[in-house]
C-alpha cells in the first residue's frame, strides 16, 4: 500500500519571502502533509510526530479550509518512524479532525482504523456528483 518516497530531504525552503510582507512579516507560504481528492472534494492531513506542534499559522489555515463545505481536515499524530529512506512513516496513533471552531477531540486511531476511516472518506465523496 506504500510508495516509497523518492527524496524524503527535498523539501521547499521559503525562507525567502519571510518578512516579504511588510505589513505583515510573519506571512509565510505553509504546507499540508497529505491531500486527497475526489469529485471536488478534498482530504486535508496535516501529520505531527511526537516532537512536533501545530504552529499557529497552520492552524489558521487548516480550520479555514474546514470552513469550506469541500474540505475535512485532519490532524495525525504519528509515531515519528522513519523509513530506510529517512521519510516519517505513517502509522497513526491518534488523529483529531479540524473544524473551523479548531480540534476536535483526540481519538486512537492506529493504521487499520486509519485505512477504515479513509474508505468510507472515498465511498461518501465518490458518490457526490
Amino acid at each position: 500500500m506504500s510508495e516509497s518516497v523518492k527524496n524524503p530531504k527535498a523539501m521547499v525552503d521559503f525562507g525567502c519571502l519571510k518578512g516579504l510582507i511588510s505589513s505583515n512579516p510573519k506571512f509565510m507560504v505553509s504546507d499540508i502533509d497529505g491531500v486527497a481528492e475526489r469529485n471536488g472534494r478534498f482530504l486535508a492531513l496535516e501529520i505531527k510526530t511526537p516532537n512536533d506542534t501545530l504552529s499557529e499559522g497552520c492552524s489558521r489555515m487548516l480550520k479555514s479550509l474546514s470552513s469550506i463545505p469541500q474540505f475535512m481536515c485532519v490532524l495525525a499524530n504519528v509515531t515519528g518512524n522513519r523509513s530506510s529512506t529517512g521519510g516519517i512513516l505513517f502509522e497513526p496513533t491518534s488523529i483529531h479532525r479540524i473544524t473551523k471552531d479548531g480540534l476536535s477531540v483526540v481519538e486512537d486511531c492506529n493504521l487499520e482504523q486509519f485505512e477504515e476511516k479513509y474508505i468510507k472518506w472515498y465511498n461518501r465523496v465518490n458518490n457526490i456528483r
